[in-house]
């Protein structure tokens, strides 16, 4: 599997160009943050399929990026929904805690962030810096002393201080260059977590219409108009997505879209010419139309998170959601949680995609297989059921 691939971000809308091996983040270094401990480094591919018990820290990971998502497009109080004071590994009154990130296929874009929370849940960002190797190892670029402690220099128009040595207009040019690129990546992120599609109290995202007051770009991770960003995605790739529900659901011939009270309902019609709309359809193929929607995008984030994608499909459907989650790294990068022993059979011939969760005296534990874990062993999934992987608790 190819992980030195090129990067290509023109923006968020453009996202990465169609490549063997998508790569925008290519490591996070974590310190006293979440379950993370006092230091712990991540290293990220193309693909990255995490395993492991609940409570080990899997979705912990995902909560950092949408971290530095919420860095680049608004305020980290926008993750911060409760509040930051449970971020800090070691917690008390006070806590600083840091994050290191590493950008694009060489690595070569990198971004520091200390942040300050205290037990009130306010937050303060102490220092930050971006850094490219273009800068010759000189100082670098800092937040800017006038700049708002709550805002992150990824958020564009934020001040930078620049520190560089022969410091000229062409420097600090690149240095808002690099400030762009990083802001792309990181703000173009899709991190998908606590999905549902199942008929609880209130109104299901996927079985309500979108509104219909402009183009949607990505779906948001509340799901709202993901019938908007369906239609934005079907005329290019309508065919694969039809071939691919039939995969699910033999009956399956084409979806549709109609119009009214300024909204777009998605319907799906039946080989018998029935005509099914989104709320009538079961939870799993609207779980499958989502995964469709966002993995086949033409035009994909430069990250895509998905906390267990497997949720609502039968077992029958894993080996096309294997497929889907490999094509689509080659266009953008993946990280995706599962508890599905079958799903991560389908990875045995690319065992580096996997990543181990463990948890040891409190803190989260991450280490990369390779084809010597499965030296003797038939099957991937099969390895971590019994045990020898790790990443399982009894």
């Amino acid at each position: 599997m190819t992980t030195e691939a090129k990067t290509e971000v023109v923006g968020g809308e453009v996202g990465i160009a169609p490549v063997a091996g998508a790569v925008a983040l290519r490591s996070l270094t974590m310190r006293n943050v979440l379950s993370f401990g006092e230091s712990a480094t991540v290293e990220l591919s193309p693909l990255n399929v995490l395993i492991g018990p609940n409570g080990c820290g899997k979705s912990n990971l995902m909560d950092v990026v949408a971290l530095l998502k919420s860095a680049a497009t608004g305020y980290l109080s926008d993750e911060f929904r409760g509040g930051a004071a449970d971020w800090p590994w070691k917690g008390g009154d006070s806590a600083q805690m840091e994050v290191n990130s590493e950008w694009g296929a060489k690595a070569d874009y990198r971004h520091d962030m200390v942040v300050s929370v205290h037990d009130i849940g306010a937050y303060a960002i102490d220092y930050e810096k971006i850094d490219h190797d273009d800068f010759g190892g000189a100082p670098g670029v800092f937040r800017g002393e006038d700049a708002e402690s709550r805002a992150s220099i990824l958020r564009m128009g934020t001040p930078l201080a620049v520190r560089l040595e022969h410091d000229s207009a062409h420097l600090r040019e690149l240095a808002e260059d690099v400030r762009g690129k990083i802001s792309a990546m990181a703000g173009s992120a899709c991190v998908y977590r606590n999905r549902y599609v199942g008929r609880g109290r209130g109104p299901n995202p996927l079985r309500v219409a979108g509104r219909a007051d402009g183009e949607k770009w990505r779906i948001p991770e509340n799901l709202d108009d993901f019938s908007m960003v369906l239609n934005r995605v079907y005329p290019e790739c309508g065919e694969v997505i039809n071939e691919k529900m039939r995969e699910l659901y033999e009956d399956a011939r084409k979806v549709h879209f109609s119009v009214f009270d300024g909204g777009v309902q998605i319907k799906l019609e039946e080989a018998n010419g029935r005509i099914v709309p989104a709320h009538r359809m079961s939870d799993g193929m609207l779980n499958w139309l989502f995964l469709l929607t966002v993995l086949l995008d033409p035009k994909p984030p430069a990250l895509v998170c998905i906390d267990e994608p497997e949720t609502g499909l039968h077992m029958d459907s894993l080996p096309a959601l294997a497929e889907l989650l490999r094509d689509a790294s080659s266009r953008t990068q993946v990280i995706v949680t599962t508890h599905s022993d079958m799903l991560v059979n389908f990875f045995t011939d690319i065992p580096e995609s996997v990543l181990v969760c463990d948890k040891a005296d409190g803190v989260t534990q991450m280490r990369r297989l390779c084809a010597r874990d499965l030296e003797g062993e038939e099957g991937l999934g099969d390895a971590w059921i019994s045990g020898v992987l790790g990443g399982k608790r009894w």
